[in-house]
């Protein structure tokens, strides 16, 4: 079972997803990445995560 989380591992995930998504997106035209679906949704789905692990960030902060 894992502990409790805070907001500082959600601030990690954060960064973790969005470097993903870039990495997904690097070196590849807007085309490329509309045509392949797959991929479209990789990156789609990284975003998600940073916006559902944002959601777990105090607004101070």
């Amino acid at each position: 079972m894992r502990g409790k989380r805070g907001y500082l591992d959600s601030l990690q995930d954060m960064i973790d997803y969005a470097r993903k998504a870039e990495a997904f997106a690097s070196d590849k035209a807007i085309e490329d990445i509309m045509q392949d679906e797959v991929l479209l949704f990789a990156i789609a789905r990284a975003l998600e995560m940073v916006d559902g692990a944002s959601k777990q960030v105090p607004a101070p902060i």
